[in-house]
């Protein structure tokens, strides 16, 4: 009985106070529809207030003729971004990747430079001003280059939104 008061005055309180929970679709990057991809390893992600949610796919693979991108989504924030990196198995020339002025191709798309990352990898997510709209699909375009910023390929990778559970945030007026 104790309990019942303490959450009824609880939600009491906050509705006097201002503030609300806000419910929100958690969304992540979906690469599974591009040609060739290959996909890692599912998982589940580690944002908390999160209900409703299953597996999802969380790591994927690209090959390529002379280097291989790897996929992988953030499972830690509950704002849709993946990392891409790079690599060669035949590791003699390094690569890297730059994400050139692509506007016309990855409108809505954006990236982010936090410290932390390698030199051959890359963290993008639709744009603020786009991540809250309708629009379900993206194109992320960025640049492989070798060691001398040689461009060796354009990569254009189409990914889209899904939608996996649905999260909650206290709203403070």
């Amino acid at each position: 009985m104790r309990i019942t008061y303490v959450v009824v005055f609880t939600f009491i309180g906050l509705l006097l106070s201002g503030c609300a929970p806000a419910f929100f679709k958690y969304r992540y990057i979906s690469i599974e529809d591009v040609e060739g991809i290959e996909i890692l390893e599912y998982g589940k992600s580690d944002v908390g207030n999160l209900f409703f949610h299953g597996d999802m796919p969380v790591s994927y693979l690209l090959k390529r003729g002379s280097y291989n991108l790897k996929f992988d989504v953030d499972t830690g924030t509950h704002l849709p971004t993946m990392k891409v990196g790079v690599f060669s198995e035949a590791a003699e020339v390094p690569f890297s990747l730059q994400a050139g002025d692509h506007t016309s191709k990855s409108i809505g798309v954006a990236f982010d430079y936090p410290n932390g990352l390698p030199v051959n990898a890359l963290r993008f997510g639709p744009s603020y001003e786009y991540r809250f709209r309708e629009r379900e699909t993206y194109t992320v375009v960025f640049d492989v280059v070798d060691s001398e910023t040689n461009m060796i390929a354009r990569e254009a990778v189409e990914f889209r939104l899904e939608t996996n559970g649905i999260y909650y945030e206290i709203d403070a007026l």
